[in-house]
């Protein structure tokens, strides 16, 4: 295309293409145009061969800026390019250093945490983010991002740990870590490094949580009790079948076998990616032969959803949790969903089933992860060794009456 002397008039005038983008090159100044996009921004640019890479520099958009500012600045970034200075790199460091902590942290709320609508929030636990924010990171807002280095964060999680413990630090820390690596996926990274990434403030036992003999029929009597009735049935299967909720919520028809006793989750929907087969107990087929003539089609908890099945019962289990607490005289409990899985694998152990067979009743790929119930079977483990060591120590009489 032919260069022209750019003018505000000219400018204002030119066409706007029918697709992609048009440029139209100023005959006075070297490299220096007006971009027109199919949606009618026009945008300053330069254009140049910045260290033996032919680039275009953005300056400004029209009307944001005049004609002649935008000249201005496309001489100074010639300049720049002249001395071996990438303006772009150079204008991206200068964003950064004039974002704070709050402006992180106001980025993650608008698109991570709570998004457009406060009603719908983006994330569960935004109201724990907000708390851990306002509590532990809300006094260094207005510092530079770049200002927190890695030694800053491994000392305000020290601080932490000393002031309302360990596992809130962690907790600290990993919500940063999650703040930073979202300012570093903008386009262009609102930060350079993660310092929050490469540390671990305190180590941190598994958290196990489950239903105790004592406490099992107030469960079961809470279950009863949920207005939500298809929500108290999936989690009369969890409980039963020692199931990942997710893999009950998805449970199909096709893969149960009600005459044999037997669900077989498919690779695709399990955890480990391989096939896994359940039995079932008399409990269960109790509660699917019952739900079948209402519910004959694809699902066993089918619901009004994108995918055609449950995908939350937060609000039945808060319902739940509630009840529970009330029925064992308690001001609240944070038995989470999960816990049913926990509480048929400790049942399990605690009756004296071996490590290997609760893997495999729980479908877990190695006996790694049934190895945290080991504690809970501390009789079946002393009466082994007792048995083994009377073994080691029984002698006969004497060495002459073997012979």
């Amino acid at each position: 295309m032919a260069r022209v002397t750019l003018s505000k008039g000219m400018v204002d005038a030119l066409p706007v293409p029918d697709s992609g983008q048009a440029f139209h090159w100023d005959a006075k100044q070297s490299g220096f145009g007006v971009r027109v996009s199919a949606g009618g921004a026009k945008s300053y640019v330069l254009q140049a061969r910045i260290h033996g890479r032919e680039r275009r520099i953005t300056i400004g958009k029209h009307g944001s800026i005049t004609l002649k500012e935008a000249r201005d600045l496309a001489t100074v970034y010639a300049g720049k390019i002249a001395a071996g200075i990438d303006p772009v790199q150079e204008r991206e460091s200068q964003r950064r250093k004039a974002i704070t902590v709050a402006d992180l942290f106001k980025l993650w709320h608008d698109e991570r945490m709570v998004g457009p609508d406060p009603k719908k929030p983006l994330k569960k636990s935004w109201k724990k983010d907000q708390r851990l924010y306002d509590c532990h990171l809300k006094p260094y807002g207005k510092k530079r991002a770049d200002e927190i280095t890695l030694e800053l964060a491994k000392r305000i999680c020290r601080n932490v740990t000393v002031e309302s413990g360990p596992v809130e630090a962690n907790h600290v820390q990993r919500l940063a870590r999650a703040i930073w690596n979202h300012a570093a996926k903008q386009e262009p990274p609102l930060v350079e490094s993660n310092p929050w990434a490469n540390f671990r403030p305190n180590p941190e036992s598994p958290r196990e949580s489950w239903v105790t003999h004592q406490q099992l029929p107030a469960l079961l009597q809470a279950f009863d009790g949920l207005a939500n009735q298809d929500h108290a049935d999936l989690f009369r299967v969890c409980l039963f079948t020692g199931a990942r909720s997710g893999n009950v919520m998805a449970m199909r028809w096709a893969d149960i076998d009600l005459s044999r006793g037997t669900w077989s989750i498919p690779g695709s929907r399990h955890k480990n990616a391989r096939p896994v087969m359940l039995g079932l107990s008399a409990q269960v087929v109790e509660v699917l032969e019952r739900r079948k003539p209402q519910n004959a089609g694809e699902w066993v908890f089918p619901a009004d959803t994108v995918s055609g099945h449950v995908t939350n019962a937060r609000r039945s289990w808060d319902e739940l949790r509630a009840a529970f607490a009330k029925a064992l005289d308690l001001p609240s409990t944070d038995l989470r969903i999960h816990d049913l899985r926990h509480t048929l694998a400790s049942w399990l152990v605690s009756a004296g089933t071996s490590l290997a067979m609760v893997g495999k009743a729980l479908g877990h790929a190695s006996l790694q992860s049934t190895a945290r119930y080991a504690h809970l079977a501390p009789a079946s483990v002393h009466e082994a060794v007792a048995g083994v060591t009377a073994a080691m120590t029984a002698r006969p009489n004497t060495i002459k009456e073997q012979e």
